[in-house]
């Protein structure tokens, strides 16, 4: 068994998470701030750690990741913003008009003055279309600034991953906090948690639940337990992943390997309107929560037609979205 294929089912989990966050976020639900809000993106920074570090020693070793990660992350990055903010754009200018005020308005609102392209709104109540692309912008950031905190790593040993834990506990409510979040986990990505994960036994993952759920839970009224959260739903999800594996699952999700990052990134330009649609077509009485999940389903679905579609008649463009070298 490749970990190449428990790696693959978990991304596709991760995905189809991270949509159903974003559908369930207006609804304030409850069970959604319990076990979705926000556990997907720290596997993420793993999961790319974990493949970062493998076959990684020498500086030479460093320039050919970078080489790979300008055709994987910056690429992808550019190009899905272009796709999601020019159309917004032209459709900004025909509705506004090209007057410089309304303009500055709208472009702020991706950060355009605030930094680089993120997708997190700080003045405003609402994410624009391109947020989910901020952690390809983070992980590009830790990726350049590899070598200097693999030194530091060597010479302090746990006191950067601790720092940034702290880090990330200090800036909890802004995009600093996930800057730092993504640090750290990227660097426990340096660990290979596969021998620890497959020496808990498969009844092991209910343990891992409850402890994930109670500090989840916790979560809710007060921050300082997430973190915890967080790698108890990497342990959850890694061995739910290797289950999955085990049983031949990665072969059947081939197909599905590339269509885990075109989901990641373009979902969130149709999940806040379908949602609406749903809430305002639902009878009265029917749960928010229904639509947030309809809304997920019927995504997931529609993009998945799109993903076929493009490669079959556009191949090229689509390893280009999807990171493929």
């Amino acid at each position: 068994m490749m970990k190449k294929e428990w790696v693959d089912i978990l991304r596709l989990l991760l995905a189809l998470m991270v949509v159903c966050e974003h559908a369930l976020l207006p609804t304030d639900s409850y069970l959604f701030n319990l076990f979705v809000r926000g556990f997907s993106v720290p596997v993420f920074f793993y999961l790319s750690g974990l493949l970062y570090y493998r076959n990684f020693n020498t500086l030479s070793d460093y320039r050919i990741k970078i080489v790979h990660r300008l055709r994987t992350l910056l690429l992808p990055y550019l190009l899905w913003n272009v796709m999601i903010l020019v159309p917004l754009l032209v459709v900004n200018c025909v509705k506004n008009g090209l007057y410089v005020q309304q303009l500055t308005s709208f472009l702020s609102g991706f950060l355009f003055y605030d930094g680089l392209l993120s997708g997190h709104n700080l003045a405003g109540n609402y994410f624009p279309a391109n947020v989910p692309l901020w952690y390809l912008r983070d992980l590009m950031v830790i990726v350049c600034a590899c070598p200097l905190l693999s030194i530091l790593m060597k010479r302090v040993h746990v006191v950067l991953p601790l720092a940034s834990l702290l880090l990330w506990l200090l800036f909890f409510s802004n995009w600093y906090g996930c800057f730092f979040m993504g640090v750290f986990f990227f660097y426990l990505g340096s660990i290979d948690v596969e021998r620890f994960v497959r020496l808990v036994p498969q009844y092991g993952f209910i343990l891992l639940f409850l402890l994930f759920a109670g500090c989840s839970w916790a979560g809710i009224d007060y921050y300082f337990p997430v973190p915890f959260a967080c790698l108890f739903f990497l342990l959850l999800s890694a061995k739910v992943a290797m289950l999955l594996s085990d049983q031949g699952v990665g072969s059947k999700i081939a197909a599905f390997s590339g269509f885990s990052a075109f989901l990641y990134c373009s979902h969130y330009l149709l999940v806040r309107r379908l949602f609406y649609f749903f809430f305002m077509s639902l009878p009265v009485g029917i749960s928010t929560v229904f639509a947030g999940l309809a809304d997920a389903v019927l995504v997931t679905v529609l993009l998945w037609i799109v993903y076929v579609c493009l490669s079959r008649r556009y191949p090229r463009l689509v390893k280009l979205l999807i990171g493929k070298s």
